[in-house]
């Protein structure tokens, strides 16, 4: 890789100097912060974690690592082997986000990078981004929740997004495998410990604000605020003609806005008519389980009209957003309703697995899998499903445990007052006990229902919810979505609501 000369000059500003370093930045061609990753081309930053201590490896790293970096105050021993070149800085997690960017050449500044934040919506809207960047002749890869997948292969997701050492290393890769756009999802988590600082985004879509990570960023301000860092991030961008959408009907949009004002991009505002803004809107005119009938508005003239076949109103807010920061909104009239005709034709054919995935039942109800696992994501779920010709609305669901308890009697009120009948039960448990967590949820739906029950086997809820399906009855699993897995403790366990939900639909 040719970025040894900068990079040495970028360490020596820092007053950072080791001997032999530059002919180890230049035998180094990756990053990484996991020693099980480490060869002869692989530079190691030993990082203190939540769970493990990146300098208790050094012993063996440094067997094969070009070069290390370390916590200045780290003490190796006598046995420690002088030849490897050591970096001392004062945080080796703080000194990672900038160094990765660096290293690699800052690999975002040669892609389209299109950013997606909010409680809700992330993943779809990063599908939906993807069918538009294709459909305008692009190569786009997707960063996310279920998988981050380019240049026709795919890698499941361990975080939403990535640290910024991975981050900064997917990018180049991508960059490498001829990608021209990356459409991701960036958390709150990642947007507050600065994983994505340093990227260079092209455009920002903010879906919604709901409460949720409450139990790491302690109130519903704080959560805010760390949204706003993509902002900050989008307007220290270099790239030209930058984009934020921003929904409507957001929750503190005062606050919101006056934030976007006089920042070095254009605000788009998308929303549902009719919500009395100028911009991007949907008008509804039928909604069915086939998705939503309607006419697509630019500033208040149609662009387009048919049928969107993303089922629900959440769902044509994920559309309108990225619709928003994609549509050439300056060119004619005749000109833009090309574009989006040729935009929703490429939404209308994606799927997004786990998110209101269908499942007819043989017996004529139908079944929605869905990731809903936050207050907003499940009235959302609930409500939209609630207005589709139905005879029985039923709904399986718990929540997850070692997170955020505060929403847990909340989503049982939302669930009894909204479902005709649900089962309670677990869904990733982690180190909790699922009973408790069940009764905190319980507490809030027997509030407002007695139509429950209670089963903590998720499996069994599932056979019997699906077994007792009848026709024109709509059952909704909601939670797990995409996931294939059950995390029980600190064991991971094969579980996917999909194929369970099928099995005992047969039955």
């Amino acid at each position: 890789m040719e970025h040894s000369d900068p990079i040495v000059s970028w360490l020596h500003q820092r007053g950072l100097h080791a001997s032999g370093l530059a002919a180890a930045l230049a035998r180094a061609t990756r990053l990484t912060v996991d020693s099980r990753k480490v060869d002869e081309c692989s530079g190691f930053i030993a990082i203190r974690g939540a769970n493990h201590d990146g300098h208790a490896f050094l012993g063996e790293v440094v067997k094969r690592a070009p070069f290390v970096v370390v916590d200045k105050n780290w003490n190796p021993g006598a046995e420690f082997p002088g030849r490897v070149p050591v970096l001392r800085v004062d945080d080796p997690l703080e000194f990672s986000r900038d160094f990765a960017a660096e290293f690699y050449g800052h690999p975002s500044r040669d892609l389209r990078l299109l950013g997606v934040t909010g409680t809700n919506g992330k993943t779809t809207s990063t599908f939906l981004l993807e069918a538009l960047s294709n459909a305008e002749g692009r190569h786009p890869g997707v960063i996310g929740t279920i998988e981050t997948r380019f240049g026709g292969k795919s890698v499941p997701a361990a975080n939403t997004t990535p640290d910024a050492v991975e981050l900064q290393t997917l990018l180049h890769e991508i960059r490498a495998a001829g990608v021209d756009t990356v459409c991701m999802e960036i958390s709150s988590h990642a947007l507050h410990q600065g994983r994505v600082r340093g990227l260079q985004l092209d455009a920002l879509i903010f879906t919604n604000l709901t409460p949720d990570h409450l139990d790491y960023h302690g109130d519903m301000d704080a959560y805010l605020e760390a949204k706003l860092l993509g902002f900050d991030l989008l307007d220290e961008s270099p790239k030209v003609a930058k984009r934020a959408a921003v929904w409507a009907g957001i929750d503190r949009r005062e606050i919101l806005m006056r934030r976007l004002t006089g920042r070095a991009f254009e605000n788009r505002i998308f929303g549902i008519e009719p919500q009395g803004f100028t911009g991007l809107s949907f008008r509804v005119v039928e909604q069915t389980f086939h998705g939503s009938r309607g006419v697509l508005l630019w500033r208040g003239e149609a662009i387009w009209e048919g049928l969107l076949t993303l089922v629900g109103d959440f769902n044509i807010l994920n559309a309108l957003g990225c619709l928003a920061c994609w549509l050439h909104t300056g060119q004619s009239r005749s000109a833009l309703r090309e574009q989006a005709a040729l935009g929703m034709d490429a939404i209308n054919r994606v799927r997004v697995p786990g998110r209101l995935e269908p499942i007819p039942s043989p017996k004529g109800g139908m079944v929605f899998v869905d990731y809903a696992h936050t207050p907003d994501a499940l009235e959302n779920i609930l409500r939209t499903l609630g207005r589709l010709p139905h005879k029985r609305l039923v709904c399986v669901f718990g929540c997850g445990g070692d997170r955020d308890r505060t929403k847990r009697p909340v989503m049982g009120r939302l669930a009894g007052s909204m479902a005709d009948f649900c089962y309670l039960t677990s869904d990733n448990p982690r180190t909790e006990d699922p009973a408790s967590i069940l009764a905190m949820i319980e507490a809030g739906l027997r509030e407002v229902s007695t139509d429950y029950l209670v089963v903590e086997n998720r499996e069994e809820a599932i056979r019997l919810a699906a077994e007792g399906l009848g026709e024109g009855e709509i059952l909704v699993i909601a939670g797990k979505g995409h996931e294939d897995y059950q995390i029980l403790g600190k064991s991971k366990i094969h579980f996917d609501d999909r194929e369970l939900a099928r099995k005992y639909l047969r039955a």
